[in-house]
């Protein structure tokens, strides 16, 4: 179960679902999957499973699809990575005793970010009111119940989303070789518009969501400098390119999320997106068309959005210790601080590591000495990062210090170790490398921006 994840930063998703879970959680899914394929659905018409249960008091249409809608449909819908497709009610109540045993022991909706930093928009965490309607629900029968009374349609409960106002187009499509390794390859779009175009959504369009891990990209206008999407990500200040007007990312589950209005960037008149894509393992060939989709603002932008990234690779940051190197058979952990050169506003922020990252904290120190808890994740999971949105904003005064702490596990007790023996680990690119990046969205600080909400999304 997942909701819209946003598309300003790059972060990595579920495309290896199992991965994310223990090895007896995919014994028992497995279990149950070939359990209930081999047995007919008898609940007939009305959506009972137990006779003499009658209880009509919550439904599927009026209490548990606005649920599934919000928390699990970007990725487990006909268009999404996952498994399993809940977008009707036939789906949900066949596969109702798996849904029961993930949400009870929160293995999903996932979500890695602990309740004492700051709070987010699109926390996916199921309330108690939510998990004890959905047992109910479950418990009393399956009750159908009556499409009209919340206006879910009875197919479907996937919404059609507005159409983009660019469409940019792959010249030719990626090749993904059948032959289990992972795989990084990247292209260049090329745009130009009439006049300067003010833009508060960027989606990326994969066809091959199923084995799609992630995307970054970066949106600049005409320069000298060749940056690439990677460059900027570790961080390598030997670049000083100012023609960039937004660096981004995607991972399978991912939507659109708007800005909230008067809030977003303007796209050059012409210009380039570079998009670096990493494909996980296939067993076949496949091809992939990647699509960037582009969304104008309803009204003229006032609060231009850019971005900080506080990487490893950037000089100007304080690494402690200072060299990079994950050392074989062996816990590290890094300390990384950025001085806040101005006033500033957060809106979202994005940690990211790679497969040996353990655990991951950032917070902000504010020039008073305080310091307070941004995020906490105790137990990082690189098959679920995500873009955290500000459910309210947040003031960064000029002096604060933003400070990132990460331990890496480079052990042969790390299942997700990708090197076995472990091997020595410096600072790059593919996910065999290692890195540590914290980002963040922000524009200049007005008075009043802590009392800004994000919740227009689509």
């Amino acid at each position: 179960m997942s909701k819209t994840r946003s598309l300003f930063f790059p972060f990595c998703g579920p495309s290896k679902y199992l991965k994310a879970v223990p090895s007896l959680f995919v014994l028992a899914a497995l279990t149950i999957i070939l359990f209930s394929s081999c047995n007919p659905d008898k609940r007939g018409n009305k959506g009972w499973i137990n006779a003499g249960k009658n209880d009509t008091s919550i439904s599927y249409y009026r209490h548990i699809a606005p649920i599934i809608a919000e928390r699990c449909l970007t990725c487990h819908s006909d268009r999404g990575p996952g498994p399993i497709n809940l977008s009707t009610y036939a789906n949900v109540s066949f596969n109702a005793e798996m849904i029961r045993y993930v949400i009870n022991r929160h293995i999903m909706p996932p979500w890695l970010a602990d309740e004492h930093g700051w709070d987010f928009a699109n926390k996916r965490v199921l309330s108690k009111p939510e998990l004890e309607t959905i047992n109910k629900w479950i418990n009393n029968g399956l009750y159908k119940g009556d499409s009209i009374d919340n206006g879910f349609g009875a197919k479907s409960l996937v919404m059609e989303k507005p159409a983009p106002d660019i469409v940019l187009h792959m010249d030719k499509h990626f090749f993904i070789k059948g032959d289990n390794r992972e795989s990084f390859q990247k292209t260049t779009f090329s745009f130009e518009t009439d006049s300067l175009f003010a833009v508060d959504a960027v989606e990326i369009v994969s066809k091959q969501m199923k084995v799609a891990h992630h995307a970054a990209y970066v949106i600049k206008g005409q320069s000298k400098f060749s940056r690439s999407a990677e460059e900027f990500l570790l961080g390598n200040d030997l670049f000083q390119d100012t023609s960039v007007v937004m660096i981004g990312g995607w991972a399978p589950g991912a939507g659109a999320t708007r800005f909230p209005e008067g809030f977003g960037f303007y796209l050059p008149k012409k210009g380039e997106v570079d998009l670096e894509f990493h494909y996980g393992p296939s067993p076949v060939d496949l091809t992939d068309s990647i699509e960037v989709h582009i969304y104008r603002a309803k009204k003229p932008i006032t609060r231009t959005c850019t971005f900080i990234s506080v990487a490893n690779g950037d000089s100007s940051n304080k690494l402690s210790p200072p060299l990079f190197e994950i050392q074989p058979n062996s816990f590290q952990k890094f300390t990384m601080q950025y001085a806040v050169k101005k006033d500033l506003t957060v809106l979202a922020v994005a940690p990211h590591m790679h497969y040996l990252g353990k655990n991951y904290r950032a917070s902000v120190i504010s020039p008073d000495g305080q310091e307070s808890q941004i995020i906490n994740l105790a137990h990082w999971n690189f098959s679920w990062q995500d873009q955290y949105l500000c459910k309210t904003f947040h003031h960064l005064e000029k002096g604060s210090i933003i400070k990132v702490e990460a331990e890496f596990d480079n052990t042969k007790d790390n299942l997700r170790n990708p090197n076995s023996p472990p091997k020595l680990v410096r600072s790059g690119w593919e996910s065999k490398s290692e890195m540590l990046v914290f980002i963040l969205l922000v524009t200049p600080y007005q008075s009043g921006d802590e009392a800004i909400t994000w919740k227009s999304e689509f």
